[in-house]
């Protein structure tokens, strides 16, 4: 089901936030809360959102009041008749959530969704208790709303695959990150942020250091912000509740910092009261001193206790693995969660907690977590899974394999001459049995600006002419995109400085580079695994095989801009799955699931969202034994095929297969079948 129109139900901060994302992508929104000052207030927030984007020169006035436009402020119901889904934003209580739910059920139509943005409460519940088990759905947005890409999607135990799919895609038409979770205590980034943000409070009431060091300490390591003025902008009240709560569901590992709990009697919630862990405006944070020595008195500190960054972030590391073990999650969902929702980084390179302890070695956390154990308690107790997938080998990025994947390290590169081209930025190539990966690295999305376009087509180049190469498997690093298509400032930029031939130029490279690609008597194989969009699907039929993840989304959504397809969209996704499909596909703009892709032919096969390297990787490895004689024969005649008419390309196929008699490597395939060996291959 497409949503045209939705609702947002509670106009307050989140609410509002809500209602002008929604606006912001075009679609109609309805706004209702039941009393006008807090309609009045969510209007002016809505506006004064559009108003900054106006100051910034992002957007002009007229097209600022044609978005505030699409939201319809409302007291009553009437506007709810034809909304395709219900969005609550009311006050975190149970009873309150349900009784509106109950109320939407009866006001809004059958086919509806309802989806709550609960951070923690019991979406199964609210769907019972709605009448709309089906149709009922998580949809945690993060604060502030029109700021955070992320938003976490739970479905309530009933939920039907359907709903999920419509709010997965109806997120991505915000210019949101999906990321689907299953229903836990406190879903995924809130029950992973808050051992971080305890162990960190702990240590202050200790007194190891300061709170600007220890947030100082933790910027450095890669976070946007330390964990305090993280918690004095959530709002120490907030995080109060929220580990109370999670105390109560996970018990020991949870229990957090009495400061804490201190610094809300004494009413230093946060920014909003002007203060927390640190003092705003006129305020000091003096006082807090005193609460920390009260907190340190009640809680000593253990014998042995001390500071360091790995204190800090090993119990979300922990708490990571261990939504792992209960399927709450992928490892590149879980990941892409916490890169999304808090900005996490390390060294500059944006990489969730599971990614990271591969960096780190599986093997070393355990020993540092077991350390810190015998001083802390179990609250440091490392996840099973740490042991079970270091007794298979997998410990991690130098073993090319941990929680995650890896390609083997990057082949050497031979001395640069004087009049070499500069070293490659973008794009990595590494070899191994004869197959290169080929990863595109250009953060956040691997978009596609000249410099990378230029790179790509330098290393097909390469590679097309490397002997020594079978087979090339292309992918794109980070958890976020495959290639999440062109580099959109890119066109802003030529557009302003009407610089209209470096916009051919960009064109006719990336249609070249793609061309020598499905031209290639090597095999390409595309491993999508995320997402998958405009010319990074281009990229993919340009391949001659594509794996794809389960969570990857395709689509070309060129017309969204006003333009089309130019690196081979409008021509090679109508051959691959027929012009009726494809064309629409091009003219919505709307993206597809893997799933839906691989009924349709464009995806040859879908897995695990961990497992498409190794999908692929397993794949190219089986090709890559085999002739390399034979692989250009099959490459040409199947190319020789696209491009004539059927008897021509029988003729085509014909001729080649005659040539292989010719060959050693037939000879030998023929021998080492009917002798039941292995064949040996010497690409003669």
């Amino acid at each position: 089901m497409y949503i045209f129109k939705a609702g947002v139900l509670g106009a307050g901060a989140m609410g509002a936030e809500i209602a002008q994302v929604i606006s912001y992508s075009g679609l109609p929104v309805v706004l209702k809360d039941i009393d006008q000052e807090m309609l009045d207030k969510g209007m002016a927030r809505i506006r004064s959102i559009y108003q900054r984007r106006v100051d910034k020169g992002k957007m002009s006035a007229g097209e600022m009041q044609s978005r505030i436009d699409l939201v319809t402020p409302t007291l009553e119901w009437d506007e709810f008749a034809d909304v395709d889904i219900v969005i609550e934003a009311v006050p975190e209580v149970m009873e309150i959530k349900a009784a509106v739910f109950q109320e939407a059920a009866q006001k809004c139509p059958a086919e509806a969704v309802f989806a709550s943005n609960t951070s923690a409460l019991s979406i199964t519940e609210m769907g019972e208790r709605a009448g709309r088990p089906a149709k009922m759905i998580g949809m945690h947005f993060f604060n502030p709303a029109h700021v955070m890409k992320l938003v976490e999607i739970i479905p309530g135990k009933g939920a039907n695959q359907e709903t999920i799919d419509d709010v997965v895609s109806f997120t991505e038409s915000l210019r949101k990150i999906p990321v689907v979770v299953q229903e836990c205590p406190g879903f995924l980034v809130n029950r992973l942020l808050m051992p971080y943000l305890n162990e960190a409070t702990l240590a202050l009431q200790e007194g190891h250091a300061s709170a600007s060091e220890i947030d100082e300490a933790m910027v450095k390591f890669g976070w946007p912000m330390g964990p305090f003025t993280l918690m004095d902008m959530l709002g120490i009240d907030v995080c109060a509740h929220v580990g109370d709560y999670l105390v109560g569901q996970y018990g020991g590992r949870m229990i957090g910092a009495g400061l804490i709990g201190k610094l809300v009697e004494a009413g230093r919630l946060g920014e909003k009261s002007g203060a927390g862990f640190y003092g705003y405006g006129g305020e000091s944070d003096e006082p807090v001193k005193e609460l920390i020595a009260a907190a340190a008195a009640e809680q000593p500190a253990p014998e042995g206790a001390a500071l360091s960054v790995n204190r800090l972030i090993l119990p979300l590391v922990n708490e990571a693995a261990l939504a792992l073990e209960e399927s709450i999650a992928d490892v590149k969902d879980i990941d892409m969660a916490m890169i999304a929702g808090t900005g996490m980084t390390h060294e500059g390179e944006r990489m969730g907690p599971l990614q990271l302890s591969d960096l780190i070695g599986l093997d070393k956390v355990v020993a540092e977590l077991e350390a810190l154990q015998k001083v802390h308690g179990d609250r440091f107790k490392p996840a099973g899974i740490f042991y079970t997938l270091i007794e298979q080998g997998r410990t991690g990025r130098e073993a090319n394999a941990g929680f995650l994947e890896y390609t083997p390290v990057e082949k050497e590169a031979a001395p640069a001459a004087e009049d070499a081209k500069p070293a490659r930025q973008y794009v990595k190539i590494a070899v191994e049995d004869r197959v290169a990966t080929l990863t595109i690295d250009h953060p956040p999305v691997n978009a596609f600006n000249p410099q990378v376009i230029q790179e790509l087509s330098d290393v097909v180049d390469e590679l097309n002419a490397d002997d020594e190469v079978k087979v090339v498997v292309i992918t794109g690093a980070g958890q976020i995109a495959f290639v999440a298509g062109a580099d959109i400032t890119e066109f802003d930029r030529m557009l302003r400085e009407r610089d209209l031939l470096a916009g051919e130029a960009f064109l006719r490279k990336g249609q070249e580079t793609f061309s020598k690609i499905e031209d290639s008597t090597k095999p390409y194989i595309a491993a999508i695994n995320a997402v998958c969009l405009g010319g990074g699907l281009e990229l993919a039929m340009a391949c001659h095989l594509r794996i794809a993840g389960d969570r990857a989304r395709l689509g070309q959504p060129e017309i969204n801009l006003g333009i089309i397809p130019g690196w081979g969209g409008t021509q090679r996704l109508p051959r691959i799955m027929g012009p009726a499909q494809a064309a629409q596909m091009i003219l919505t703009g709307n993206p597809i699931t893997a799933q839906e892709a691989a009924k349709m032919g464009l995806v040859n096969k879908v897995v695990p969202g961990g497992a498409v390297l190794k999908e692929a990787m397993g794949l190219a490895k089986i090709i890559a034994r085999k002739s390399a004689v034979a692989i250009k024969a099959t490459m040409q005649a199947i190319r020789a095929g696209l491009d004539a008419e059927l008897s021509d390309g029988l003729r085509a196929e014909a001729n080649q297969f005659k040539a292989l008699f010719a060959s050693e490597d037939m000879r030998e395939g023929v021998s080492a079948f009917l002798e039941k060996r292995k064949p040996q291959f010497q690409d003669q």
